[in-house]
């Protein structure tokens, strides 16, 4: 029998050059969404984190809000189960 994980996506950034993380919050969409706006094909299985660039900031921004600074901060998009 399989079990279905919720997923909840989480944003991470970091200073550039930097390894410590400045910021991180929880984003109210879904793994669906999180394919579309990294351009990940369904057959991916998305383990890991996932490093966010302009254009997919662009598209994560439209659809959360979040505001984006890739002059000073490396963004990073993870995925855990609840």
């Amino acid at each position: 029998m399989s079990e279905k994980y919720k997923i909840t996506w989480h944003l991470e950034w970091y200073i550039i050059n930097d390894d410590r993380l400045f910021g991180e919050i929880t984003l109210g969409i879904s793994t669906e969404k999180v394919r579309e706006i990294l351009g990940i094909d369904k057959s991916d299985p998305m383990v890991g984190i996932f490093p966010i660039d302009k254009d997919s900031s662009i598209r994560l921004s439209e659809e959360t809000g979040v505001q984006f600074d890739l002059k000073s901060y490396d963004y990073f998009i993870g995925g855990y189960t609840d």
